[in-house]
């Protein structure tokens, strides 16, 4: 965890060329652990877990489905970030984006060593 705190902390604090640029890397990561997590729990829901979020539970039957709808929040979350604090708190866009990267790092890491247990 102090791992994760620190890469977040570092990028956060990383200056950033011009203002226009300031929201691509936050974004490329949140994508990155976006789509490591997706994949981790596609992974996982094929192997007979269940999905542990209650707010996607009702789809762990139909990995795809779920899938989908873990997309669109995520598209929704990006919009939602960059609406409310993109145009005039980018710094507080890329604490949020970094920070909710982390957490999906995290889900992502927890899904795959569920994987490896017999």
């Amino acid at each position: 965890m102090k791992h994760i705190v620190f890469v977040v902390l570092t990028l956060v604090l990383l200056p950033q060329p011009t203002q226009a640029q300031s929201l691509k890397l936050p974004l490329a990561v949140y994508a990155g652990a976006a789509s490591a997590d997706l994949h981790s729990t596609y992974r996982f829901l094929q192997h007979g877990h269940r999905e542990a979020n209650p707010l996607g539970r009702w789809l762990d039957h139909n990995p795809p489905a779920l899938i989908a709808f873990s997309a669109a929040t995520d598209a929704a979350t990006v919009y939602t970030v960059y609406k409310v604090w993109g145009q005039h708190h980018r710094k507080a866009a890329r604490i949020v984006l970094y920070s909710v990267a982390a957490v999906r790092v995290g889900l992502a890491v927890h899904n795959y060593r569920g994987l490896s247990k017999p």
